[in-house]
């Protein structure tokens, strides 16, 4: 009985380490002069690596998990949660067929973002990566919708 519980407790202690590792939102890092690529629709590759789910490229390189999660929509509060005050250029991908959208928040906040001197791009997620990969990284904010 007593093995039973202990197997019973590092098996779900596993279990909730897998979920915890799986829902997190770092994804990992964009190396200096390394060029992003978008071969396809719903697949962003860095460093080698294929990522199927929307990112953010953070200042400093660091890629997470992003995304506009009312449908297609790019509210104020995606934008939020990855803004910072390093930012001076901020790229929004808005996927394949330029499907995404800014909400009327997401728009004020681009707005708003934009009288604090932050440059803005909005663009189909290809033309995106283009200016991406053209642009130094200081300073530089992307967040690429891949799909639709």
């Amino acid at each position: 009985m007593n093995i039973y519980r202990v197997s019973l407790r590092l098996l779900l202690i596993f279990f909730f380490s897998v979920l915890l590792f799986s829902c997190s939102r770092d994804i990992g890092q964009v190396p200096p002069g390394e060029t992003i690529t978008y071969p396809a629709e719903g697949v962003m590759t860095i460093n080698g690596k294929e990522l199927r789910t929307d990112l953010a490229i953070l200042p400093g390189g660091k890629v997470q998990r992003w995304g506009p999660w009312d449908n297609h929509s790019i509210g104020s509060e995606e934008l939020e949660e990855i803004f910072t005050e390093q930012v001076k250029v901020l790229i929004i991908g808005t996927g394949y067929e330029d499907g995404a959208f800014l909400t009327p928040e997401g728009a004020n906040y681009v707005d708003k973002i934009k009288q604090q001197g932050v440059t803005v791009h909005v663009l189909a997620t290809q033309e995106a990566v283009k200016l991406f990969n053209s642009l130094p990284k200081t300073g530089l904010l992307a967040c690429f919708h891949l799909n639709c």
